[in-house]
């Protein structure tokens, strides 16, 4: 079975991957305003029964060859409204006065 990625991680790294979209924009002459992002994740969730019992997310891998096991999927939507750090502002994919 391919190795789970949990939500928090994938996020970690759409973060990361925005955060090198607005570096690499800084020295282009257009520019967008980031605002919104939408993400759409096939997700599966187990249960475990131990004593420390509890739900863990993870994100499915479309394709390949691998299985699902049991565990439930679901498809989870999040709308995430990026803001930059100490600002608040929207990021800019454009370096401000260019």
């Amino acid at each position: 079975m391919p190795e789970r990625v949990a939500i928090a991680e994938a996020i970690g790294a759409l973060r990361r991957e925005l955060e090198e979209a607005v570096a690499a924009a800084a020295d282009q002459n257009l520019g967008f305003e980031l605002q919104k992002v939408e993400l759409e994740l096939h997700a599966g969730f187990t249960k475990t029964g131990t004593a420390k019992a509890g739900v863990k997310w993870w994100v499915v891998e479309l394709g390949g060859e691998g299985s699902v096991e049991s565990a439930t999927t679901q498809i989870v939507r999040l709308t995430l409204l990026p803001r930059q750090g100490g600002t608040g502002a929207h990021p800019l994919l454009l370096e401000r006065g260019a």
